[in-house]
């Protein structure tokens, strides 16, 4: 595994949003280049970037125990981490754009959690059994912000995220101590 499964998580989203945004606005297309670089086909016509501008750490994954291989091979520790995306109608009149921002609200809303039937090859192979998506409330000085640092004017837009993609460590697995007492053990907590 490696880490590409990033930009096959970006795949999934595209997949399951361009149906939904074409229904809406024929000849309509979602990319996933940044919002500065989206180009629609035709000049004039609008187009949708879902725009993965930031990846973070999930701290509170951490922790997870690593999957077993084998009986005596463990998983390395994957990274989990949370997609931030930034979706985006571009080009076309003002109506146009707040039509396919409502269809981009609605697409994902109603697909919150993609399943592993959903999801690209990789993800699944990766152990990833769904993509859960959030609606992420950005304030207007974060968006100001993003938007200054792609030195264009602040557009029409929604931000999500999707945690968590378990990316893969990139190194062998572990060996580790087959399991020889399949008995839990329980202790009573003394307070000192």
């Amino acid at each position: 595994m490696d880490g590409s499964i990033l930009g096959d998580a970006s795949l999934s989203l595209q997949r399951m949003l361009e149906p939904a945004v074409q229904r809406a606005v024929p000849g309509i297309g979602v990319t996933l280049d940044s919002p500065r670089e989206a180009q629609a086909p035709n000049p004039g016509d609008a187009i949708v970037s879902l725009w993965l501008h930031r990846v973070s750490r999930q701290a509170e994954v951490l922790n997870q125990p690593p999957r077993r291989l084998g009986p005596d091979r463990i998983e390395a520790p994957r990274l989990p981490v949370e997609l931030h995306f930034l979706a985006t109608p571009l080009g076309g009149d003002t109506l146009t754009r707040q039509r396919l921002l409502g269809v981009v609200l609605q697409t994902m809303h109603a697909n919150a959690v993609l399943g592993p039937d959903r999801l690209e090859a990789p993800l699944r192979a990766a152990g990833i059994n769904a993509l859960r998506i959030h609606l992420h409330p950005y304030g207007t000085e974060e968006l100001t912000r993003l938007w200054h640092a792609m030195n264009e004017p602040l557009e029409l837009c929604a931000a999500y995220v999707v945690d968590f993609v378990l990316l893969p460590a990139g190194a062998e697995p572990l060996p580790a101590r087959p399991v020889l007492d399949l008995r839990a053990a329980h202790a009573a907590a003394v307070p000192g």
